[in-house]
């Protein structure tokens, strides 16, 4: 039985591909990284993000250092970002199910907390966040920590193939949502226990 679900945010909860390709164009002009369009956004879905950053030509060496400047362009742009339709249906059910919900996301909190209160969304009880894009198992490993969770008292819900790669390290059950920012056919063999096309098919899912 899952006493905790934890969501991503980017993606899942929040339709911010938009302002997300904004905000990252604004850095990358600067930068002279090679920018995200209509031409190449599909492509770029359906890659890993290590072969994502390839693609856009940005060293690994410089994301902590632009990662700022992409939160502060992101956080300008904030009122742009919308609540995927029926999250705020399905969280509401969850929450008189039982459920604890929570936020794992490589995000900033001080955003998520400000778009859930816009939204009027208080069914979230934690919020954890990696300052490291690629550190997000180790945000896992550090909430179960905190509130003293079994792998199988969790479950994370997510649109990427990195979301089921850090749950796998954890032994953490994931669903993958395909509304994200991942095409399906970018998982490769990382495969989540479930794979849903709308948050009242999650809902369903966590009913069986």
């Amino acid at each position: 039985m899952y006493k905790f679900i934890a969501f991503d945010f980017d993606g899942t909860l929040a339709d911010s591909k938009e302002v997300f390709a904004r905000a990252y164009n604004q850095v990358a002009e600067k930068h002279r990284f090679r920018k995200i369009d209509a031409d190449n956004v599909e492509e770029l879905r359906k890659l890993p993000i290590r072969q994502r950053f390839d693609f856009l030509k940005i060293p690994f060496y410089k994301i902590p250092f632009i990662a700022p400047q992409f939160l502060a362009a992101y956080r300008a742009m904030l009122p742009n970002v919308t609540l995927i339709h029926g999250i705020r249906e399905l969280l509401e059910s969850l929450t008189a199910e039982g459920y604890r919900l929570a936020i794992i996301s490589s995000n900033s909190e001080p955003i998520i907390r400000d778009f859930l209160r816009t939204h009027g969304i208080d069914s979230i009880q934690d919020i954890y966040c990696s300052q490291n894009i690629f550190g997000k198992d180790r945000v896992i490993r550090k909430f179960m920590n905190h509130h003293g969770l079994k792998p199988s008292e969790l479950l994370y819900v997510g649109d990427e193939q990195r979301d089921i790669v850090a749950c796998h390290r954890n032994t953490v059950a994931v669903v993958w949502v395909s509304w994200g920012y991942d095409r399906k056919d970018s998982l490769g063999p990382e495969m989540p226990q479930a794979l849903v096309d709308s948050p009242a098919e999650l809902l369903q899912f966590l009913r069986k």
